[in-house]
């Protein structure tokens, strides 16, 4: 058999098994997405670092262009990311909280960044950094963990001293008055 005789019998054996195939594909489309969505996340898992490395160089080698094309086409993305968001709302919210109560370790974390002079308190130290890196702009990578308190009163009074020595925060003089408030209901309670 030659090359245009193959050729011929590829495309008589796809026209006479199309419908075959076809219901073939349908019947059996939840079991290949299934087997394809535990695939690839196997292999994502599997491969993160290096996935993540060539996604880098290739936005590295490519980011003009990809700012070029995000600003012709910003209304059209805008647009697709408000639907999917609007429409995936739920489901994002129980992620979200999932993510954020999955962090906590159930205790107030104290903590320090350095570059920025600022002290801080939360129950979840990869959330409130988070914040700080996306919301603030602010350097997180040399964080500095003062302590880990089992109440709240306690990385409080640590947060306050730290705001009266001059460190940075959010609400200083709000937690130097509570400072004040504790250290008095110590003295005389």
């Amino acid at each position: 058999m030659n090359k245009e005789e193959k050729k011929e019998y590829q495309k008589k054996y796809y026209q006479a098994n199309k419908e075959k195939k076809k219901a073939y594909r349908e019947a059996n489309k939840e079991k290949q997405k299934e087997y394809f969505s535990k695939y690839h996340k196997k292999y994502y898992k599997d491969n993160k670092e290096q996935i993540s490395l060539n996604n880098k160089s290739y936005y590295e080698a490519n980011k003009e262009q990809l700012k070029e094309y995000y600003l012709e086409n910003k209304e059209r993305i805008d647009s697709y990311r408000k639907a999917w968001n609007e429409s995936n709302k739920d489901k994002l919210t129980v992620q979200k909280k999932a993510n954020y109560e999955s962090n906590k370790d159930g205790y107030y974390t104290v903590y320090y960044l350095k570059e920025e002079h600022y002290a801080g308190m939360t129950t979840n130290l990869t959330y409130r950094l988070y914040q700080h890196k996306n919301n603030y702009n602010r350097h997180v990578e040399d964080v500095e963990i003062i302590g880990k308190y089992q109440t709240k009163a306690g990385a409080l009074r640590v947060e306050a001293a730290l705001h009266a020595m001059g460190y940075l925060g959010r609400h200083p003089q709000l937690k130097q008055q509570t400072l004040k408030q504790l250290i008095w209901k110590q003295k005389w309670h």
